[in-house]
């Protein structure tokens, strides 16, 4: 579809009209949307679409208050984005194994968890259900959370799996925030909003009745302590669907948590203490959980390898001076400081800012552009990050993904990367963008550094190893030998329990505070000393 430039609202005699170019709008939903939040102001308001969003070109004309432009750009963002901007030829069709998961979803239980691995297509599938329910009248008004960083990503697939469903994005400011959900409420078949924006609903969205919630990365539900779980479990639902890919993360009481989470399942608190067999035979009734390997048999081949490479001579020398401080007595700092300043050097040294990882990513880089593929690096520290951009920028145009960019930047970031065959390598934070993107346009995926929790490495990987890649995917992470990146990655290894016994391949999660606890004081100065 050609992309139009203007949108102009124009009011007579209390009437309203919207033009887009030649084109008169005349969904009377929309149209009664835009002067519910504008009001009669009398005149005519002109909007220009920029970056895909209408943005007004005389905003003057808003009086002062600029929040009225939010409410309707929020309210209003996919109909209108619908019907000028991007507008679906067809809606794509789903795998058997999919349709499935939708049937499952459909069926009248007041709670389901949908834990398929990584990659298969929660989303389209939980979309397609509740598109199909409301079509048939079963349900009239859905409620989805999502975190903060996933909102824009379900809006698109919500656009493009029930383009005809009437969405509203509800994530207002604090000073407009019973306003916003005043005018959207009752209008709209889904309510998409972040878990942040949960914990400050409004008294009149906590009573409203909506027969069904969608909660995407539910793991973040798992402790009945946090302000998430205890909003969740207030609302008033008639059934609720939980979406994630790692139901347990710490132990089997993460399960029952999720199970908990509405009044009618069933499942009470003390349920933690049954067996894991027990647990299994508990969960399988709400639980529907499918493993990439068995079910995409035509997914490209997967590649994995750990190179095994060596501090270069500059950080060596800052290794070893931080240890022989540390054993003089000099050193101000706790074990856990100077454990995290030396895996702090196995990255890149301090001095100069050399490092033999930043070679091999290069090499890597340069390989991968060589066959014309994109490169997804990821790191848990940000400064790696910006120090890898600054190096590459001789070879690419890499772009960073993290937290210190604003949502709107790193929407665009993510646009970028997917769209331009100029922006070859995208530097991303593993906490931000290792869960519910889509980047199947890479292929490789270097892990600068690794988180410690396993499940957390699993979902960054399938950021790019999912439904839709086409090509062969190289999965790249590296062991600094000789050092407490060496060791630790042992003890890690020798700490890891599979909960097989309720969740095929769940990892248990480890980090450092997990890791320490468990250890003495010599085992500690051990570590620090490995290879030394």
């Amino acid at each position: 579809m050609t992309k139009k430039n203007t949108l102009l609202v124009s009011f007579l005699n209390e009437s309203i009209t919207v033009k887009h170019n030649d084109k008169i709008l005349s969904d009377s939903d929309v149209l009664e949307r835009i002067q519910q939040i504008i009001g009669q102001v009398g005149k005519k308001l002109q909007f220009e679409i920029k970056k895909e969003k209408f943005v007004p070109s005389n905003p003057a004309q808003f009086s002062k208050e600029l929040d009225s432009y939010y409410l309707l750009q929020r309210s209003i963002e996919q109909r209108l984005s619908f019907y000028f901007l991007s507008e679906p030829e067809f809606v794509p069709t789903l795998y058997n194994f999919q349709v499935y998961g939708v049937n499952w979803l459909k069926k009248g239980l007041p709670l389901k968890i949908l834990a398929d691995d990584m990659g298969i297509g929660k989303t389209a599938q939980s979309i397609s259900a509740l598109n199909e329910l409301t079509k048939e009248g079963k349900i009239l008004n859905t409620l989805i959370i999502a975190p903060g960083s996933l909102i824009q990503n379900w809006l698109n697939e919500l656009i493009l799996w029930a383009p005809n469903l009437l969405v509203s994005v509800v994530t207002p400011p604090a000073s407009i925030r019973e306003e916003a959900w005043s005018i959207v409420l009752g209008n709209n078949h889904v309510y998409l909003t972040t878990y942040d924006q949960l914990k400050l609903l409004p008294e009149k969205v906590k009573k409203f009745k909506f027969d069904l919630a969608i909660a995407d990365e539910a793991q973040n539900l798992k402790s009945p302590n946090t302000e998430m779980y205890k909003s969740i479990k207030n609302l008033n639902l008639d059934n609720l669907w939980l979406l994630t890919g790692t139901p347990i993360e710490n132990s089997k009481s993460d399960l029952i948590n999720l199970l908990t989470l509405t009044k009618n399942s069933g499942v009470i608190a003390e349920d933690k203490n049954l067996s894991e067999k027990e647990i299994r035979s508990l969960s399988k009734r709400y639980m529907l959980r499918r493993n990439k390997k068995d079910i995409l048999s035509d997914l490209p081949k997967l590649n994995e390898q750990k190179l095994e490479i060596e501090l270069n001579q500059e950080q060596k020398e800052e290794y070893s001076n931080v240890i022989k401080e540390y054993k003089s007595g000099l050193s101000n700092k706790n074990p856990l400081q100077i454990l995290t300043e030396l895996r702090k050097i196995c990255d890149v040294s301090g001095k100069n800012n050399s490092s033999s990882k930043i070679d091999e990513v290069i090499r890597l880089v340069q390989e991968a552009m060589e066959k014309s593929e994109k490169v997804v690096i990821f790191s848990f520290k940000v400064e790696p990050l910006e120090l890898l951009s600054s190096k590459l920028k001789a070879y690419t145009k890499p772009l960073i993904y993290t937290g210190r960019l604003s949502k709107e930047k790193r929407d665009d970031t993510i646009k970028e990367f997917k769209s331009s065959e100029k922006a070859n390598v995208l530097l991303a934070s593993i906490q931000l963008a290792g869960v519910g993107l889509t980047l199947v346009e890479a292929n490789h995926v270097i892990f600068f550094n690794e988180w410690w929790n396993p499940s957390i490495n699993l979902q960054a990987r399938d950021r790019v190893n999912r439904i839709g890649q086409k090509k062969d995917v190289f999965i790249t992470s590296f062991l600094v030998k000789n050092t407490i990146d060496e060791r630790l990655q042992i003890i890690l290894e020798e700490k890891k329990r599979i909960f097989s016994g309720v969740v095929e391949e769940l990892n248990e999660k480890l980090d450092y505070d997990s890791i320490f606890s468990q250890m003495n004081d010599s085992e500690i100065n051990d570590l620090i000393n490995y290879g030394q």
